[in-house]
């Protein structure tokens, strides 16, 4: 799975802050190209930083300029507003969703391995939409209900559609980290695993669901 010689052309859909090529670092794999796909400015910063070298372009509905190329992995982890309880779950009605524009990329592009991920409270329906959808693009495809709080501190739960090889015994067995093994300054928390931290918690959001 990890050899290098399968990955020497990489495409990251909604990249963020290219955390496939901090995984990718940290499995000794140095693609001969990284094409990102991002458009918050603020994540592309610090992408920019790390990674002076990757190739951006900006917009996913810009997918067709990897047109003519061999993608050996592509990597997405569409929106996930149209589909979150914490969101509106209007599916493909939200003018927000991207399911579209990842389809139409994954249809058009010459790819050979895909990880694709998304929400795991979504619907059923919705679920089985895109694992049939995907499996009439790669046949070879398998969805995953994996959790986070595996190899974190944060309760996380995710689908993951790959055709990629994986112990996924490995990844389903916890590695032990817990909040306190990764707060700083001798900070200390009052339980094992975080469900969300981010800005509505410092608004006065739930003390619960830090």
């Amino acid at each position: 799975m990890y050899k290098s010689r399968y990955y020497k052309t990489v495409a990251s859909f909604f990249d963020g802050f290219s955390g496939t090529m901090i995984a990718l670092d940290k499995l000794g794999i140095t693609p001969d190209e990284y094409h990102a796909f991002e458009i918050d400015p603020y994540s592309s910063a610090v992408s920019r930083y790390r990674y002076p070298n990757i190739i951006r372009h900006g917009d996913a509905r810009n997918w067709e300029v990897l047109k003519g190329k061999k993608i050996d992995l592509l990597v997405a982890g569409f929106p996930c507003q149209s589909y979150s309880v914490a969101g509106l779950q209007k599916f493909q009605d939200d003018p927000r969703d991207m399911s579209k524009v990842l389809l139409d990329a994954l249809r058009g592009l010459a790819i050979n391995k895909v990880l694709i991920e998304n929400v795991a409270s979504m619907p059923s329906e919705w679920r089985d939409y895109f694992t049939k959808i995907f499996k009439e693009i790669f046949p070879d495809i398998w969805c995953y209900e994996l959790n986070s709080a595996n190899d974190s501190a944060q309760q996380r739960k995710r689908l993951y559609w790959t055709n990629i090889d994986f112990d996924v015994m490995e990844l389903m067995s916890d590695s032990g980290i817990v909040m306190n093994d990764i707060l700083e300054d001798s900070a200390m928390s009052d339980r094992d695993k975080s469900h969300c931290l981010d800005a509505n918690y410092f608004k006065g959001g739930n003390l619960r669901h830090y």
